[in-house]
């Protein structure tokens, strides 16, 4: 038995160094942020390299939000992305890892002011599904003078604009000009556009079920900040755009 137990207490160290492998929900591909075909995007790149500084692995899930839901409260998956405290989920939650930056967009040929939530009554405007709700009540009540609709498929806001269909798109930036790629051999994208910045960035976070989980992401996010891991992933992702919220310091 003593000798045993040595074995056990050598052997102890190589099994904690080896890398685990946790189950990672997702929603459906939100290009650039998710891209399911290739298992990446800005926000899976950053969650796995957060994760590979300390010597995790993940299994990425792609899910409808109630089923990402029911499984994690199951204990089928370790930790959801994309969700904040707003949610009221109950869990461990990390520090910030990626933001999103809706804008009010126009063509800048239309010369429309946006310079606050209320300049938006009067037009027509087509907006990403539910924004009505996570936008906030000041946004709610602009809308109810305005042509408005919510479009699930927000490639089809970015044809909309360029067809002069809506006078503005709300949405984020990046998701607007990822998609505009696949525009370009039927629209003019080069149109010159104006991104009013009227919202306040969104930040999300990572919920696990286990706290030394959460600790362990916490940890390896500020690695990937400290030694440019992060920053190499987000030039990747977000080619110069316009200026935008600092990413949360660590």
């Amino acid at each position: 038995m003593p000798m045993l137990l040595a074995i056990c207490c050598l052997l102890l160290p190589l099994f904690c160094s080896a890398e685990a492998t946790i189950q990672v929900g997702t929603g459906y591909s939100k290009p650039p942020y998710v891209i399911s075909e290739t298992q990446s995007g800005l926000e899976l790149d950053i969650v796995r390299a957060a994760l590979s500084a300390e010597q995790l692995q993940m299994n990425v899930v792609f899910l409808p939000p109630a089923r990402a839901l029911h499984m994690f409260k199951s204990g089928e998956l370790d930790a959801i992305t994309t969700v904040n405290e707003g949610s009221h989920l109950v869990g461990y939650w990390s520090d910030s890892h990626i933001f999103y930056q809706n804008y009010a967009i126009t063509m800048a040929s239309r010369a429309i002011a946006i310079k606050k939530m209320a300049d938006l009554a009067g037009h027509s405007i087509a907006a990403f599904q539910n924004a009505k709700l996570a936008l906030g009540p000041e946004y709610a009540a602009a809308i109810t003078q305005a042509s408005y609709q919510e479009i699930p498929n927000q490639l089809t806001q970015n044809k909309l604009l360029y067809t002069g269909r809506v006078e503005v798109v709300i949405g984020d930036r990046l998701i607007f000009e990822y998609l505009n790629q696949s525009l370009a051999s039927r629209f003019n994208v080069q149109q010159k556009l104006q991104f009013s910045a009227i919202f306040p960035a969104t930040h999300y976070k990572v919920l696990f079920r286990n706290r030394d989980l959460r600790d362990r992401f916490n940890r390896g996010l500020a690695t990937i900040h400290h030694n440019g891991v992060y920053r190499q992933i987000e030039q990747k992702y977000r080619p110069a755009s316009p200026a935008s919220p600092a990413s949360p310091a660590h």
